[in-house]
């Protein structure tokens, strides 16, 4: 998982008038983007999901990625590929419901639906796709484009799908 920078630390300065005012210093890391001091999750082909859903995201203590906020179903959202081998977000049936947007765009929360989130000429040009549980989370999402075609790709996409079958009941 790559290393979240460090906020800018806030001293607090006595008041001086805008003659007295010291220049202002330049941020440790000019090209840094709000988001990378936040929270993030990797996933790599090589984190096998526990079930053939694809990586779940939801309150069951058994999801791949628990969710423990009120508004979150116990199994919520996947993870996942579609039949193209391109990466989806499922949502599972939840209650609340989950959306997707495409740089602010394709508002509305749906339930049983699948979202194309990377492997697509729409979701490859969008700067910002956005998951959200209504009125209790939303992820920024980044996929790492990939060869589709690649045999290494549909190799590592196929494996990822199986999952850990063993525990399939584990999450419901």
């Amino acid at each position: 998982m790559p290393p979240r920078l460090a906020q800018p630390s806030r001293t607090r300065h006595s008041r001086r008038s805008r003659r007295e005012r010291e220049s202002t210093e330049p941020p440790e890391n000019a090209g840094a983007s709000e988001l990378d001091y936040l929270p993030t999750l990797v996933v790599r082909f090589s984190d096998a999901p526990r079930t053939k859903k694809g990586l779940v995201f939801g309150s069951n203590p058994n999801c791949d990625v628990v969710l423990d906020i009120q508004g979150v179903s116990n199994v919520h959202f996947s993870l996942t590929f579609d039949d193209y081998n391109r990466p989806i977000i499922e949502d599972l049936g939840s209650l609340m419901g989950t959306q997707v947007t495409y740089d602010g765009d394709g508002e509305g929360v749906r339930s049983g639906f699948r979202w194309i989130v990377g492997g697509h000429r729409i979701p490859d040009e969008m700067e910002s796709i956005i998951i959200t549980v209504p009125d209790a989370v939303a992820f920024q999402i980044v996929v790492k484009r990939h060869e589709l075609e690649s045999p290494a790709y549909i190799g590592a996409v196929a494996q990822f799908k199986q999952g850990a079958a063993t525990t399939e009941g584990r999450v419901r």
